[in-house]
């Protein structure tokens, strides 16, 4: 006896028939229907909102990371404080955007590399791994654009230095290449207080 199983995939149903192909007839026949896999009134997808967790736990866990191993490196050449008190007292006390504009006219000392370099980590900026652009991407990249022709404006040469001297530290798009650029310019800088700790 040769039966047949017919499948029909909707896209929350799943539609069956047994057939006994020799002999012509219907066995039995059926439907499963499963829950919509989007909210009926929102229209959006039931899973979003634990997707969007899960993406920001991983964005936190990546950047926790990062910034872990980046402050055991400055600590392991000499600039930043070993002891973790000793640290803190540091970082309280010392205005990374101060530091950020002074290391593009003077030679910081070890421990204010350090922290120019951490507090750079931090930031990083905007860079977009789509790989079409999207309506949010363009507002990003027209607020970066402007804060651009501010910094221009201002005459600074970096980001780091325009903040130095702006009311409004938080708060703005940056771009990626701002903190690459600015890194290379301190670091030309602070190339002979870097000379004895072997930083790469």
């Amino acid at each position: 006896m040769a039966i047949v199983l017919g499948l029909d995939l909707g896209a929350n149903s799943i539609g069956w028939a047994l057939l006994n192909e020799k002999e012509g007839y219907l066995i039995d026949c059926g439907v499963r229907v499963f829950p919509e896999p989007v909210d009926p009134k929102s229209k959006v997808a039931k899973n979003q909102a634990r997707r969007a967790a899960r993406a920001a736990r991983r964005l936190i866990s990546r950047r926790k990371g990062r910034k872990k191993l980046l402050l055991e490196h400055l600590v392991s050449k000499n600039l930043l404080p070993e002891s973790s008190t000793e640290r803190e007292k540091f970082f309280s006390s010392a205005d990374p955007y101060a530091l950020r504009k002074k290391a593009l006219y003077e030679k910081l000392e070890p421990f204010e590399i350090g922290r120019v370099f951490y507090h750079i980590c931090q930031r990083r900026g905007f860079k977009s791994n789509r790989k079409t652009a999207t309506a949010e991407d363009g507002k990003i990249s027209s607020s970066i654009n402007s804060l651009r022709e501010e910094i221009k404006k201002q005459n600074c040469q970096t980001l780091g230095e325009f903040l130095a001297q702006s009311d409004k530290k938080r708060g703005r798009f940056t771009d990626r290449t701002m903190y690459e650029e600015e890194f290379e310019k301190s670091y030309g800088k602070s190339k002979q207080s870097l000379a004895g700790s072997s930083f790469n």
